[in-house]
């Protein structure tokens, strides 16, 4: 069984630092075990009033070993130094990425997603004597059913020309469906745009059928023909599941 002196002992044999400042831990009972903290003295980033800095607590287990105890010492430091930086990192003025904004505040634009404008580009350094590789890169969006009773299923995804094409379609497509509010529960059998969209390499062919689309193009059946064959590392991105792969078990009772 670990002692609280085992515990002190290994931890007064860590030296750690940033900018010329020494870690120093704090060790609490906690159960039967103990929380451990890192502490720094450093200015505080709201106030600029130098004063001690504490990590989050961690807890140490009674049956925790030398290793894990040293370790978590150094989990410790990493949790500090991260929040700090959180709290000092200002774009335009702002904290964007600070540890104290509230959970509310960050679930009002959870559902905002951005990455770079898809569409035709080509690699600006190959060699000459090497033939440019296009890549057609589009929005997509899966899409699937619940059935009370039976679960969800897959049945289909939509692709778009754009981040905002996309939202146009799925705010449309909800516009056009019956209003929910009031019913004491969810319909038996509802359709819904299934997790984040994320970026595909498409064929060619594939591109221009997506443009002449209005804001969106429907793919109920498989995927893999419209996908552009392997094409470095972008290739396959967020597909590991294969669901491309995976046949429609059957139409959907709507569709957008």
């Amino acid at each position: 069984m670990l002692t609280e002196n085992e515990i002190l002992t290994w931890l007064e044999q860590i030296r750690v630092s940033v900018a010329g400042q020494a870690f120093t831990f704090r060790l609490a009972p906690k159960g039967s075990g103990w929380t451990l903290q890192s502490e720094i003295e450093r200015p505080d980033a709201y106030t600029g009033i130098r004063e001690v800095g504490r990590s989050g607590k961690r807890y140490i287990s009674p049956h925790a070993t030398k290793d894990e105890v040293v370790k978590g010492a150094l989990a410790c430091c990493l949790t500090w130094v991260e929040h700090e930086i959180r709290e000092t990192f200002l774009f335009d003025g702002k904290r964007l990425f600070g540890p104290h904004i509230p959970i509310e505040a960050l679930m009002s634009v959870a559902d905002e997603t951005t990455f770079r404008e898809p569409g035709p580009s080509a690699s600006l350094t190959a060699p000459e004597e090497e033939k440019e590789t296009v890549r057609h890169t589009v929005v997509c969006q899966r899409w699937s059913e619940s059935e009370r009773g039976v679960g969800q299923r897959r049945t289909g995804w939509s692709l778009h020309l754009s981040v905002q094409d996309r939202k146009q379609y799925v705010d449309n497509w909800y516009d056009e469906q019956p209003d929910w509010n009031g019913l004491a529960a969810a319909p038996d059998l509802y359709e819904f745009p299934h997790g984040a969209p994320f970026p595909l390499d498409v064929t060619a062919e594939g591109f221009e059928e997506v443009k002449r689309s209005s804001g969106g193009l429907r793919v109920w059946e498989d995927l893999s023909p419209l996908m552009a064959p392997e094409q470095g590392p972008r290739s396959g991105r967020r597909q590991g599941y294969q669901a491309h792969r995976c046949p429609i078990i059957r139409k959907p009772y709507r569709r957008p």
